[in-house]
């Protein structure tokens, strides 16, 4: 039985965060579709770092949950299962609607370019493997699966395999964690703990990834397949945004310090701030020394540098304190963002088939990939309109309505 919606719906929406949604989901459509358009040097490599985005939506989850659900389930109000219920029924419509979709078009590939696909796979797969990887798509398994095989479907749901594993912690989390959080030396002991183990986490991981296995692509994939998507890894950066999420809410209803709280309400200070934020943005994307260096940078780009970053960005545009967050909370904007997350699960399928023609020798006008964005976006909004959002009143009955921005993607996530 769901909880009412009195008891649930006790904060207000920040509608600046909705916005900054569909700003990522907007970079993580731009970093996909690099290899079928030209921008200037500079552009390319800021895009390059867009896989940065899923790092965000995985913090903007957290940091959106805990501050709507922190008190309903550390309480115990929120039970376990009608949370999951709740999550289930925003995630799996337009999971399961762009997977049957993209259903047809990897089996048309598999089948129109079997060499590439082979090649890209290291492997000649038969139909029970095809068979095999689809299920686990399916039932959102394949992110614990290190193999390309487990993603030649639609690509970016992984992180939502990963959001789920992440929605299952979470009521723990609240109760046995978040509930213990009560002053701002606390939160912040909690944030540097879980950074800590993060950076720890993804630097033994990699470096027995790198031992265990022999040189080559291989090793390269391996890697990213565990560090980059492995549940087990980017569940730190999760729970760290549900920190500063429990910050933000301390904030919004006891205060702070008179320092801190100065700075906070301070609108120079929060543009200084975004100013200092995409300095050090910009400054990450930068290309690096060739060698084993670059090689940890990139593994640390992919969103262990980021993470303090997009965790400092998503305070400073909740706080509504800048001219940015302004724009942001526009009201298309915050549409747009509403819809971010069907427009993250279903970009993946124009471009891969553009990316597949092109690779297998075809020659592309220069204004197909645009016009491919272009019609991504009318149609992200139309699988909003015709599936996610019915979806969302049929499957929640007597649920509190969504809180702009309360969803990821990833969404990334949700």
């Amino acid at each position: 039985m769901a909880m009412p919606a009195a008891t649930l719906d006790k904060t207000p929406p920040i509608q600046a965060l909705s916005g900054l949604r569909f700003v990522m989901s907007l970079i993580v459509l731009a970093c996909h579709y690099l290899p079928l358009i030209a921008v200037p040097p500079l552009l390319k490599t800021l895009l390059a770092q867009g896989s940065a985005a899923v790092n965000c939506f995985f913090m903007l989850s957290g940091f959106l949950l805990a501050y709507n659900y922190r008190d309903t389930l550390a309480s115990g109000q929120l039970r376990w299962r009608d949370f999951m219920r709740m999550r289930l029924g925003r995630v799996f419509p337009v999971h399961l609607a762009t997977l049957a979709l993209v259903t047809p078009i990897t089996l048309y590939l598999l089948d129109a370019y079997p060499a590439l696909m082979a090649r890209d796979l290291a492997m000649e797969v038969t139909q029970a493997q095809v068979a095999g990887s689809w299920l686990s798509n399916l039932l959102l398994v394949q992110v614990f699966i290190p193999h390309r095989l487990s993603h030649i479907w639609n690509g970016p749901s992984w992180s939502i395999g990963a959001e789920l594993f992440f929605y299952l912690l979470l009521p723990f989390f609240a109760r046995y964690v978040l509930a213990r959080l009560n002053d701002v030396r606390s939160m912040a002991r909690a944030a540097a703990v879980l950074f800590a183990i993060q950076v720890v986490a993804v630097i033994a991981t990699a470096l027995v990834i790198f031992l265990l296995s022999p040189p080559g692509k291989g090793m390269e994939s391996r890697i990213y397949h565990v560090v980059y998507m492995s549940p087990l890894l980017r569940v730190w950066e999760f729970f760290l945004g549900c920190v500063l999420g429990t910050f933000f809410l301390h904030h919004q209803r006891q205060g702070v310090s008179p320092r801190l709280t100065a700075v906070l309400t301070q609108a120079k200070a929060h543009t200084w701030a975004l100013v200092l934020v995409a300095l050090v943005a910009l400054l990450l994307a930068l290309p690096s020394p060739r060698g084993f260096l670059a090689g940890v940078l990139q593994i640390f780009r992919w969103y262990v540098l980021y993470t303090p970053v997009c965790g400092l960005l998503i305070l400073l545009l909740a706080s509504r304190r800048s001219f940015v967050s302004r724009l942001l909370e526009h009201r298309w904007m915050v549409f747009m963002g509403e819809a971010s997350y069907s427009l993250y699960m279903i970009h993946w399928l124009p471009c891969v088939l553009l990316v597949m023609y092109k690779r297998s020798g075809g020659e592309l006008a220069a204004w197909w990939p645009y016009a491919s964005m272009a019609g991504t976006l009318v149609a992200a909004v139309g699988l909003f309109q015709l599936v996610e959002r019915p979806a969302r009143k049929l499957l929640r009955p007597g649920a509190p309505a969504p809180v702009p921005g309360a969803l990821l993607v990833g969404r990334a996530a949700e």
